[in-house]
């Protein structure tokens, strides 16, 4: 099986009381079906319905804290929001 490198991905975590507020309001995903163990396939869309970045998107265990994972190019969430909303990238392994 071949495998493709893609340094430009990485996991980033969006946490915080607003997460699924925020992600909902900007992700194809319903987040209301998401939940730690059933990840959804999402993109991020432009205002005219054009794919700016595609990822998966899976709710962080309670275990490692509230919010959500995604499998996502980084570059997209380097501008974190303002409020209660807190956007990192994760250490993979």
């Amino acid at each position: 099986m071949k495998a493709a490198l893609l340094p430009d991905r990485g996991v980033v975590k969006v946490a915080g009381l607003d997460g699924r507020k925020f992600l909902n309001g900007l992700l194809t995903a319903d987040l209301g079906k998401v939940a730690p163990g059933q990840p959804r396939f999402a993109a991020l869309l432009t205002p005219q319905g054009k794919i700016l970045a595609d990822f998966i998107v899976v709710e962080a265990d309670p275990a490692e804290g509230r919010g959500f994972f995604l499998d996502a190019l980084v570059r997209w969430f380097r501008r974190s929001p303002t409020g209660s909303i807190s956007i990192s990238s994760e250490q993979t392994s």
